[in-house]
Order: structure tokens, then sequence, then C-alpha cells
């Protein structure tokens, strides 16, 4: 009975349009990191060498923090995706795979909900043949 429930196209649509609001709303986060690494290109080019890579990292650490991520660690949890809860590594890294993460999500419920929708089309078919 689980698989009726999930295979209604309204639940379909739901949580499609759940993943591209969550595509949404990484988008929008990812932008400040890099927002705030541009900004502060000339401090970044003071650094050494060898420290680049942290000090990008430690901007996006500090562009991730100015948000309130508890929303939407709520909801990336419900689906089972990160919530960033250890990302201090590799900051930008972790939010670009929970983008790409999600984006394959939001496809694929969305050619589900077009197979199924083409499923629908080939029995009613089938019935008047």
């Amino acid at each position: 009975m689980g698989n009726a429930k999930s295979s209604h196209p309204f639940r379909a649509t739901n949580k499609t349009s759940e993943y591209a609001s969550l595509l949404a709303e990484i988008e929008s986060i990812r932008r400040s990191l890099i927002d705030l690494e541009t900004s502060s290109l000339t401090a970044i080019a003071r650094t050494l060498p060898v420290q680049r890579k942290s000090a990008r990292n430690l901007l996006h650490y500090i562009a991730l923090r100015q948000h309130d991520l508890r929303p939407l660690q709520t909801r990336l949890s419900r689906l089972g995706l990160s919530s960033f809860g250890r990302s201090e590594a590799c900051v930008l890294a972790i939010l670009q795979a929970v983008e790409t993460l999600n984006d394959i999500l939001c496809r694929m419920q969305g050619h589900q909900h077009k197979k199924r929708s083409m499923m629908r089309k080939l029995k009613l078919a089938k019935a008047f043949h």
C-alpha cells in the first residue's frame, strides 16, 4: 500500500517542487560563498600560496555561517541528504555535492512523473484497441 501513495502524481509533483525549492536555496547560499571569496581576492592573495586553499575555505565557512541553516538542514535531513553538520573542512565541496545530489533527485522525480503519465496513456490506448 506504501507504493500506491508514492505513485500518486500530486505527491510526485510536490516532491519535485520541494527538490527544486531546495536546489534554489542551496544555489543562493553557494553564490554567497563565491561572492565573499570574490570580494576577498586581495586578502587571499596576501596569504602564503600553501595557505590559500585554507583561506578560501575559511571564507566559505564564514559565508555559510551567515545563513540560518536550521530550516534547510531539517528539510535536507528529511530527504536523507547532508545537513552540513561537519562541513568545516571543505565547505564549498560539501555544498556542491548536496546541490548535485538534490538536482539528481529532482530530475529522477520528474522523470518518474513523466514515465507514469506515459504509462497511463499507453494503458488507455490499449483499452480502446
